[in-house]
């Protein structure tokens, strides 16, 4: 029964290693081994959700770069980040 347990965290583990939601692991450890199509589906749709957060981050990324460069280059006091923050907040 250990050794079940163990098997069993440690192919969760994987898992979660991979990437992979606990709900989409769930769906995964109820199919059979030989439910390729559906397999392949589940983690099709987690590769998409991954594509997705990427370009949300890229886009981060590219908002904070442009703030350090706007920074670096600012001839004026104030600071340019700030100054953009509170217009677009209202501070």
């Amino acid at each position: 029964l250990a050794l079940v347990r163990y098997v069993a965290e440690n192919n969760i583990q994987k898992a979660k290693d991979a990437g992979l939601q606990l709900s989409e692991i769930k769906e995964l450890l109820q199919l059979q081994l030989n439910d390729r199509e559906q397999v392949r589906h589940v983690i099709e749709q987690r590769l998409e959700k991954i594509d997705l957060r990427i370009q949300e981050l890229q886009g981060l990324k590219q908002r904070l770069s442009s703030w350090v460069d706007e920074c670096k280059s600012a001839q004026a006091d104030c600071c340019p980040i700030l100054l953009d923050l509170k217009q677009r907040s209202n501070f």
